[in-house]
Formats: structure tokens, sequence, C-alpha cells
């Protein structure tokens, strides 16, 4: 049907005749008896302006990096723009066109749901090749899963038009969610290694709240994330004075030792920097425990004073003997001389049996104790070596209880006999009111126990545990003037590893010790 609207010239003016053209999109006129079309300039120009409108969209349509797809109001595809073809591995529109959007199975009945409502839906996820292989809802070329950002909006649902259809924008997300997962796998590996950090690690934002401890100092200072590390450490209501937190942040990394009363600790503390992502800086600050360290340090220290003194005392005697017998010797008898000659080398024994402890330790230390095992007849060497400490005290009285066989045992024969002096000389220190001090053996089906029991003042459970640690002597407060420093029971420990075997003690105080070691009978390879 057409409708016109029809003018009688010979009364219309000019002006009418233009106006007419004007408000009408063309106007047909007979002039000389033929027809002829008249456009209207606005609708010429109306005309020509929504062409041009149409050829950007379709330019920006098609040349969108963000695929953009257009379904009627039934979810049938319409159109889909070239980024839209090349995400799903489709070269041209006629492959796809007339696909159902409902009946991708990738999908989820939430979306359907919740767009049958007419709501947008904004969500991102994995998008996979093979089901849309197994429904042969369209041919592709890719293969896998990728991820998807997508956005699907519902055309004319704000006028309340069900006919609109769907507008859908997609892009690929993959490399993007392979960047978030390698990311996320990084920082899982570096919280893992905070977690699993035998140093303490905490961080500490510029507020000086405590954002992040570990569990190894948790261990130590117990939950504290959330506080402010000065009201903790330090008991204070505002920053200290000494404070590192501002240099830190200023950019520095700082080392330092600091000792906490809270966990009676030592640390080795490194404060640094830690940048984030927003420009926003925290103190990320590592404890490293020293305490053992300055323990030792300070054990060090006592043990060459201690040395010092120990071994300058036989010295003294040694030094002192001989002078007097270079100086004095026409003044002095007989027995005299025979005395100082006893006694300088009853001294330089007992200089030697330091040093010898000394250097047996220091190659244990070093990995460089090497035996030398032969057969060695336990009987002979027990004699030699208490015959050896009966000088030390003419107040105790020496009891070698052995059997009339006993097969030999597989040791070296020099380290047996410092194992036997070490524990006959404990033995004599640690009885001051002399008594009985008896060595016994007996053999086991392969190996020998060897026992060194005395009636001195005994030793408590607590102080049995640190018996064979290094530089330990349980004289304190209890007997006075006992030599030693503290290294014949580790010497002790170590020759009898050394050798395959092991030693402990039975003991209750004012009952006195028994210390025992075992050395194997027969060699390895028999």
């Amino acid at each position: 049907m057409m409708a016109l609207c029809t003018y009688w010239l010979d009364k219309c003016g000019a002006s009418e005749v233009i106006g007419v053209v004007n408000n009408h999109q063309f106007a047909l006129l007979k002039k000389q008896g033929r027809w002829q079309i008249i456009e209207s300039s606005i609708y010429k120009q109306t005309k020509e302006a929504l062409a041009a409108s149409e050829e950007r969209f379709r330019d920006i349509f098609q040349e969108s990096p963000i695929g953009i797809e257009i379904y009627d109001s039934k979810g049938t595809l319409v159109t889909a723009n070239r980024a839209c073809l090349d995400i799903f591995g489709v070269s041209e529109l006629n492959e796809v066109k007339g696909f159902k959007l409902f009946e991708d199975p990738n999908i989820t009945d939430e979306v359907k749901r919740r767009l049958g409502k007419g709501e947008t839906m904004k969500y991102e996820a994995p998008f996979d090749f093979e089901k849309v292989r197994q429904h042969n809802l369209y041919r592709t070329s890719k293969t896998g899963v990728i991820y998807l950002h997508v956005l699907i909006t519902t055309l004319g649902a704000e006028a309340g038009n069900s006919d609109g259809g769907y507008l859908v924008q997609v892009q690929d997300i993959t490399e993007r969610k392979q960047a978030e997962e390698t990311l996320q796998l990084e920082r899982d590996n570096l919280f893992a290694i905070l977690e699993a950090m035998k140093d303490g690690v905490f961080i500490v934002s510029p507020e000086y709240t405590i954002e992040y401890i570990n569990p190894e100092l948790e261990n130590d200072f117990g939950p504290l994330e959330g506080r402010k590390c000065y009201q903790y450490f330090h008991d204070k209501e505002e920053p200290c004075s000494w404070c590192k937190n501002e240099e830190v942040m200023a950019g520095k990394t700082i080392r330092w030792e600091y000792s906490f009363p809270k966990s009676q600790k030592t640390y080795d503390l490194i404060a640094t920097p830690l940048n984030h992502l927003d420009g926003s800086v925290s103190k990320l600050e590592i404890f490293h425990d020293i305490t053992e360290r300055k323990n030792m340090e300070h054990l060090k220290d006592e043990f060459i004073g201690l040395v010092s003194h120990e071994m300058r005392t036989p010295l003294t005697v040694v030094t002192g003997a001989l002078n007097t017998l270079l100086t004095e010797e026409a003044n002095l008898s007989r027995k005299e001389k025979r005395q100082l000659l006893e006694d300088a080398d009853w001294e330089s024994q007992t200089l030697a049996h330091i040093l010898g402890n000394l250097l047996e330790l220091s190659r244990a230390q070093a990995d460089r104790l090497f035996l030398s095992f032969e057969p060695v007849d336990v009987k002979v060497v027990i004699r030699n070596a208490v015959q050896s400490v009966k000088r030390q005290s003419s107040m105790h009285r020496f009891v070698i209880s052995l059997p009339k066989e006993l097969p030999p045992v597989h040791a070296d024969v020099m380290r047996l006999e410092r194992i036997l002096h070490n524990l006959l000389e404990n033995a004599v220190k640690y009885s001051p009111d002399g008594g009985y001090i008896r060595v016994f053996a007996k053999a086991e089906t392969d190996h020998m126990v060897i026992g060194v029991s005395d009636q001195g003042i005994g030793i408590s459970q607590q102080d049995q545990a640190r018996l064979f640690a290094p530089f330990e002597r349980l004289e304190n407060n209890r007997i006075e003037r006992v030599k030693g420093i503290g290294l014949g029971l580790l010497v002790c420990r170590r020759l009898v590893e050394a050798h395959g075997g092991r030693i402990w003690v039975e003991s209750e105080p004012g009952s006195g010790s028994t210390f025992l070691f075992t050395l194997p009978i027969r060699s390895k390879a028999n």
C-alpha cells in the first residue's frame, strides 16, 4: 500500500511548494509530461549521515579486538565479527550462522536461568572445545580448553521488548589466566618456603602493624598478626627511637643483633623493604636464631680461660721443679731431688693428658679421627690405666673385677686407654671422700661391656642429660677445687662411638655413679 499526500499546484505558491518538499522525504512533480522525484535536503543529509554511521558501526564491529556476537530473541546467532570467529577457531560466518546460544554446553544452567529473566550476565569461565565437537555445534580448528571473559546483554529488556535478542561480548583471557595461575603458584611456593623456614619471618606495615608472621617465629612469640610490633616486643605505647622501620621504608637494608627477653634468644636480624604492586612498602624482617652460637662463643671464652688455667698449673710445677734442681742442686738431698723429678714427671703427664684430649676432640670435630683397630687384651689395658691413675689419690682403693676368660676386643689400644683413663680420673675427682673405685668387664654376644663405678656424690637425672656435652663440669655448689676442663666425658663419647659402641651412665644423687661403654668383640669383616 502506498500513501500519497496530494497538493493542487495551481493553489500553491512558491513558498508553499518549498514547505511541502522540506516536510516530506520526497515529492513527485510532473513537468512537461514527465514525473520527477525531488528529495528533501534534510532527508538526504539524514540518510547520508545514517549511512556513514552504519559504515562506522560495521568498521568498529569488524575491527574490534573483542569478539562480538548478535543473537535474535530465540538465541539464534545472527552475526559475529572476525575477532569472535578467531576466538572459536572458525574461518567463515556461514559455518556458525544459526548456532543456538542456549545449546552451548559451556554455558551453565545458572547463566541460562538469569538470562531468561532479562539480566545482564558477566562471568569468566573455561571453554572446552571437546564439548563443542561432542554436540556437533560447528567445525573448529581449535582443541583443548581456553578461558573466556563473557558479557551477555539482553537487548530491548529495558523497554520490555522480549524480541530484542542478545548481544554477547567475548574475550580470550587464557594468557591472563595462565599468568595469574603462574603468579599464584609462585606466591604459594613463596608462602610454603616462608612457612617451612627455620628462620623467623615477619612483615610489618609502615604503621608498625605486624601483617605476617611465620610458624617458626610464632613458636617463639605466639600469634602476633594485627598487633603493633613496638607494643609486643618492647612494651612501648609508641615507636621506639632506635626502630629501623623508617630507614627500611626509605629503601635501606639493615642488619643487626638483638636479644629478646620474651623469647630468651638472640637473633641476627635482617630488615629489608618489601615493595607492593600498588606502590606501598612494608618491612620484611628475618630472625636468624644465633643463641646457640652466642652461647658457644661464651663457652669458648670460658674454655680458653679454663684451659689456660689448667695448663698453667702443671706447667708451673714442672718449671718450678726444674728450676729448683738447676739452682739448688747442691743444697738438696737425694730424696728431695727425686721428689721434684716425680712431681715434674706427674704434672708433665697431666699436661700431656689435657693436650691429648684436646687433640682427640679436634680430630673428631674435623672428621679426621682415624683408628688403628687390632685385637686388644682388655685385662692388660685396664690394669695399665688403673696403675696410671692410682697416683692421683691415696684415699681411693681401686678394685679390678674381671672374669678369668675375656675375649679380645676389636679396638684402638691407645684410644681405649684414653677412655679408661678419663673415666677413672673422673671417678677420683667426684669421689672426694675416697672409697672404692671398681673397674669391671663382661662379654656379651657380639660386644663387651666395660664399666667404672665409684662411691662418690652421684649425678641427678637433670645433670645426666648434659654430661657428655662440651665443657660440662658438675661440681658447681657441691665440690670445690675440682680440676679439669670438662672435656673428658665428651672425648670418651667421641672415641666410643668411633669404635661403633655406645656410652652411658647409671647414677643417683648420693649413691655413686657407674659409667659403662661397649666395644665390639669381633671386627665387622668377621
